[in-house]
């Protein structure tokens, strides 16, 4: 049995066989042109190149974006980024553990406010330069234990300064998390 229910951190959707509603998640908030944020690994599986097709079935456009490793990069970031610039979503998914979440959570402020991921890091005033313009993101976490398809902050490790950092806001929650342990 699927069911789903809003509430903090906004809409929950948790059952076995819930990433079938996925496609109807995303045409429920009017949205067309998804980016799916995913590891290499798991992209390749039946759970990721299924869900593609299925949303493409229901009439979705939808560009992969998989090029992320364990403790997602600035470097990573700022190549997602760039991926939005040229496909132009207007909503994120992600299906993934904590990394592709995270990195999908600091990539949506860059391409939707501009500049550098390092200009968003929290210790450096950066939840301040976060406005509500970030694209609805829906989330479908692969493990359990980082608890990021729940929460406002995405960790990012600076490859120059060899530190990790958050990118935190309230507007960084997931729109939707989609929990399916199948």
């Amino acid at each position: 049995m699927i069911s789903s229910f809003s509430g903090w951190p906004g809409k929950i959707v948790v059952g076995e066989g819930a990433l079938s509603a996925l496609p109807q998640e995303i045409l429920a908030l009017h949205k067309k042109r998804v980016i799916l944020f995913s590891g290499p690994h798991i992209s390749a599986t039946p759970m990721v190149t299924d869900t593609i097709r299925q949303m493409q079935a229901a009439g979705l456009d939808v560009l992969l974006f998989n090029r992320i490793g364990a403790n997602p990069t600035d470097t990573m970031v700022a190549d997602a980024a760039e991926e939005m610039r040229s496909f132009g979503p207007d909503i994120i998914v992600c299906i993934g553990g904590g990394s592709p979440i995270d990195c999908a959570k600091a990539a949506n402020v860059v391409y939707t406010h501009g500049g550098q991921v390092s200009d968003y890091n929290v210790n450096l005033g950066g939840i301040e330069r976060i406005e509500n313009k970030v694209l609805p993101f829906i989330a479908v976490p692969t493990t359990a234990g980082t608890g990021t398809e729940v929460t406002d902050v995405g960790v990012i490790t600076d490859t120059g300064r060899h530190v990790k950092f958050g990118v935190k806001s309230p507007y960084l929650v997931p729109t939707v998390a989609v929990l399916d342990p199948l």
